[in-house]
C-alpha cells in the first residue's frame, strides 16, 4: 500500500557542540504537549492501524494468546514455615500472590494486584514480606512508570496500612523485628528544579503505621547524584548501604552496627571501577562479591572486627578467587555459598563452603538460565540457616519452572511447573560463533524448527542488546515460541557490551568502543546470510531500550543489510539524552556526554541514529515507544521517526507507534503484551510477504 506520511514542521534550531554546529529540526518534539508533537503522534498511530488491517495481526494475537495461556510462577519466599509466591494462571492481567502454610499445603490467594486499578495497568514490581509473614511491602508501578510507591499491606485484613512515595525502582528492607522498613527516597519532585530531578536520594527508616513525614533520615550520600541500596544481615545486626552514581557496575559500601547504633563505617569509600555487592554477614564475617582486581568477579570475606579497625584491603581474604567463567551472583543458605556462574553463555550453579571449598555442582535440566516471573525479582530464595533453596530455571524451549533443592541430601525436585507443552522434539537451538569486524569471536543462539531448509529463504528475527553488563541468556519467551512455530528462525546475539564474559566484554563497548556493538550485530547478519539461513530481505532486527539504539544505529549504517527494523523504546538522540529525561544522567558512564566532552561528541555524533538519518533507501521500520516511559522518554522515537520518514528515498514503510498507559515495558497486563508483540510480528509478516 502507498503510504502518505505526515509532514511535521522542520525548525531552524541549531546547537554548538565544541564549535560544531548541529541541526535539530525536530527539537520541539521533546515537548510532548506541543500541538505539533501531538498531531505527529496521532497521525502515525493511525498509519500503523491502517497498515495492519489485514489478517496478519489477528493471526499473531491468536497465536500469542495461546502461547501465554499457561500457569506461570515466581520463586517462593519463605517466612517461618509459610511460602509466598506469584502466580498467573494464564488469564490474569497481573499475577496474583499466593500463600501455602506448609511446603505441600493448599495454595490460596493472599493478594490480588488486579484490584489496584480498573484497567489492570498497576503492577507489583517488587515484594518484601515481613519476617513474621504478616505484612507485605509492595513496590507499585502505575502505567509502567519508574516513579513508584511502596504500599504496606496487612495480609490478614487486606488493609493498606502505609503508603510511601517518591522512589524509583525501590525495594523495602524490613527490620528483624518487623517494626518498619529501610528504603531510598527522593525529594518531592514537584518542588525541585529540572536540574535536580532524580537527585538527592537518601536512605530513610519508616516505622510501621506512621506517617511518611515522620520517617527518620538514616544516611545521606556525599553527592546529590549518588543513589542508595540498603541491605540487612540475616540476623538483623548490620545494615549495609551500597552507594553508586550511575549504571556502571561500581559502588561504594558502608556498614552500620544496629545493635550498638554505631555510625556508618566505610568498607569502600570511593568509586574505584569495581562493584562490591554484599552477600551476607554470618557470625560477624562479611561476604562480598566483587570485581576488584577480578574482571570475572570473586568472593571475599572480611572480619567485621578487623573492618572496624581499618578499611585497608589487606584484611580482605579471597575465598573463591576469579574463575575461568563469570561469577554472576551468590547467596548463603545452610551456611553454604550458593554460586551462580555464567559459562559459555549459560548459567550453572555450584555449592561451596563458607571457607571456599567446592562441594558439588547442582545438576540442571538443560542448557539455560535462572529466572523469576517477578519483575526485578531474585530468581533464588534461601535463608542463611535454611536447608532448602528455591529457584526458577528456564531455556528457549523450557518455560520457567520452580525447583526445590535440599542442601543436605542434594535432592532436586520440581516445586511448581507450567502446564505448557513446547513439543521439544520439533525444535532445536544451538550456539554458533562468528567473527566480527575486528576479528573478535562472538557467540549467538539460533532457534528454529527441525528440518527447515537452509536455502536462504527463512524469515529471521535477529535480536540484540549489547550494553550495561547485561547478559543475553537462553530464556523462554512466548514471542520466540510463536515465531519459530509459525514463521521462521529466531537468533539472539551475545555482542560486546553485555556481561556474558565479564568486565572486559562489557568495556569492549563502553564510550568510544560503542561502534564494536554495531559491528558485532552487523557481522551476525552477514554470517546468517553467508551460511544460507536467510537473506537480507528476510532479516528483521529487533532490540529494546539500549537494544533500540543498537537497531537504530545499524539500520542507518547498513540500510541495505536488513529487510525490517523494529527499534523499541530506544535511546536514539545520543547528543541530547542526558538532559531531556530524569534517568539519562545515569548513563553517561556507558555512552558519554557530548556537551561536556569534545571526544565524546566525536564518537556519539558518528553513531547517533537521529543525527545520521541521511537520505537513503531504508528497510521497513516500525519505531515503538510509550508515552508514559520516564526512563527512555518517547521524544527519542518521535524525533527519529520524523527524521527517518523525511530521509527515506525508497518505498518501504517507515512507521511509528506510541503506546498509551504504558512505560518502559515492565508491569504490562497480559492483554498489552499480546497486542504489542502481535503488532511487531504482524508488521514483519506483512512486509516480508510470507
Amino acid at each position: 500500500m502507498k503510504i502518505t506520511y505526515p509532514i511535521p514542521e522542520r525548525v531552524d534550531h541549531t546547537d554548538d557542540y565544541h564549535q560544531n554546529i548541529i541541526h535539530d529540526p525536530y527539537r520541539y518534539m521533546e515537548d510532548p504537549n506541543d500541538p505539533r508533537t501531538k498531531e505527529f503522534v496521532e497521525q502515525n498511530n493511525q498509519l500503523v492501524d491502517s497498515f495492519l488491517t489485514g489478517p496478519e495481526l489477528e493471526f499473531y494475537k491468536v497465536q500469542l494468546e495461546e502461547s501465554l495461556n499457561y500457569a506461570r510462577f515466581g520463586t517462593p519466599i519463605k517466612r517461618g514455615n509459610t511460602y509466598f509466591y506469584e502466580k498467573n494462571d494464564g488469564t490474569n492481567p497481573q499475577p496474583l500472590i499466593f500463600v501455602r502454610e506448609t511446603i505441600e499445603g493448599e495454595e490460596r490467594v493472599i493478594f490480588d494486584p488486579n484490584e489496584l486499578s480498573e484497567d489492570k495497568t498497576t503492577s507489583v514490581i517488587h515484594k518484601s514480606f515481613s519476617h513474621n509473614g504478616k505484612y507485605l511491602a509492595a513496590t507499585i508501578s502505575v502505567d509502567g512508570s519508574d516513579w513508584q510507591k511502596i504500599i504496606i499491606i496487612d495480609l490478614e485484613t487486606k488493609i493498606i496500612t502505609d503508603e510511601l512515595i517518591w522512589l524509583t525502582l525501590g525495594t523495602a528492607v524490613w527490620t528483624k523485628d518487623d517494626s518498619g522498613i529501610y528504603y531510598g527516597k527522593f525529594p518531592d519532585q514537584t518542588k525541585v528544579s529540572n536540574e535536580d530531578k532524580r537527585k538527592y536520594e537518601k536512605l530513610y527508616f519508616h516505622k510501621l503505621f506512621s506517617s511518611q513525614d515522620d520517617d527518620e533520615l538514616i544516611f545521606e550520600p556525599e553527592s546529590k547524584i549518588q543513589g542508595v541500596n540498603p541491605k540487612l544481615s540475616y540476623d538483623g545486626k548490620y545494615l549495609f548501604i551500597e552507594v553508586s552514581e550511575s549504571t556502571l557496575p561500581e559502588n561504594m559500601l558502608y556498614i552500620k552496627n544496629l545493635e550498638l547504633n554505631t555510625p556508618f563505617h566505610p568498607v569502600v569509600n570511593s568509586l574505584d571501577g569495581a562493584n562490591y555487592n554484599v552477600i551476607n554477614c554470618v557470625d560477624d564475617t562479611l561476604y562480598i562479591l566483587t570485581s576488584w582486581q577480578s574482571p570475572r568477579n570473586k568472593i571475599i570475606k572480611i572480619s567485621v572486627e578487623d573492618l572496624s579497625k581499618s578499611s585497608d584491603k589487606s584484611n580482605w581474604v579471597d575465598i573463591i578467587p576469579q574463575l575461568d567463567s563469570v561469577i554472576k551472583s551468590v547467596f548463603i543458605a545452610n551456611k553454604q555459598l550458593v554460586v551462580v556462574v555464567e559459562e559459555n553463555v549459560r548459567q550453572i550453579m555450584k555449592l561451596y563452603s563458607l571457607e571456599g571449598k567446592f562441594i558439588i555442582d547442582i545438576k540442571l535440566p538443560t542448557i539455560g538460565s535462572f529466572a523469576s516471573h517477578e519483575r526485578y525479582g531474585n530468581p533464588f530464595f534461601g535463608q542463611v540457616e535454611d536447608k532448602e533453596i528455591f529457584f526458577g530455571f528456564n531455556s528457549f524451549l523450557f518455560p520457567v519452572t520452580i525447583y526445590h533443592y535440599n542442601l543436605v541430601s542434594h535432592h532436586l525436585q520440581v516445586f511448581l511447573s507450567p502446564d505448557l507443552e513446547t513439543d521439544h522434539d520439533n525444535y532445536e537451538f544451538r550456539q554458533e560463533y562468528y567473527q566480527s569486524k575486528d576479528g573478535t569471536m562472538v557467540p549467538m543462539y539460533i532457534i528454529h524448527k527441525k528440518g527447515i531448509a537452509m536455502d536462504g529463504s527463512n524469515p529471521t528475527i535477529l535480536y540484540g542488546y549489547g550494553g550495561y553488563n547485561v547478559s543475553v541468556l537462553p530464556q523462554f519467551s512466548s514471542t520466540i515460541l510463536t515465531w519459530i512455530k509459525t514463521s521462521g528462525i529466531y537468533v539472539r546475539t551475545n555482542i560486546r557490551g553485555g556481561g556474558e564474559f565479564g568486565k572486559k566484554w562489557h568495556e569492549g563497548a563502553l564510550l568510544g568502543n560503542k561502534q564494536n556493538v554495531f559491528d558485532d550485530f552487523i557481522a551476525a547478519a552477514e554470517w546468517l546470510i553467508a551460511n544460507n539461513y536467510t537473506s537480507s530481505q528476510k532479516i528483521a532486527i529487533n532490540g529494546r531500550s539500549n537494544g533500540g539504539l543498537l537497531v537504530g544505529a545499524c539500520l542507518v549504517q547498513r540500510p541495505d543489510l536488513f529487510g525490517v527494523a523494529i527499534p523499541q523504546v530506544g535511546v536514539l538522540d545520543m547528543l541530547r539524552y542526558p538532559f531531556q529525561q530524569d534517568a539519562g544522567r545515569y548513563w553517561t558512564g556507558e555512552y558519554g556526554n557530548a556537551k561536556e566532552n569534545s571526544d565524546h561528541f566525536d564518537f556519539l555524533s558518528k553513531f547517533s541514529p537521529y543525527h545520521n538519518a541521511i537520505p537513503a533507501n531504508y528497510p521497513a521500520t516500525l519505531i515503538t515507544a510509550a508515552e508514559g516511559d520516564d526512563r527512555v522518554v518517547p521524544m527519542h522515537s518521535k524525533k527519529f521517526a520524523a527524521a527517518l520518514q523525511h530521509a527515506n528515498k525508497g518505498n518501504n514503510p517507515i512507521l511509528m507507534r506510541i503506546e498509551t498507559k504504558a512505560g518502559h515495558g515492565y508491569g504490562k497486563p497480559t492483554s498489552k503484551i499480546v497486542e504489542d508483540e502481535a503488532i511487531n510480528l504482524a508488521f514483519i509478516k506483512k512486509v516480508m510477504g510470507f
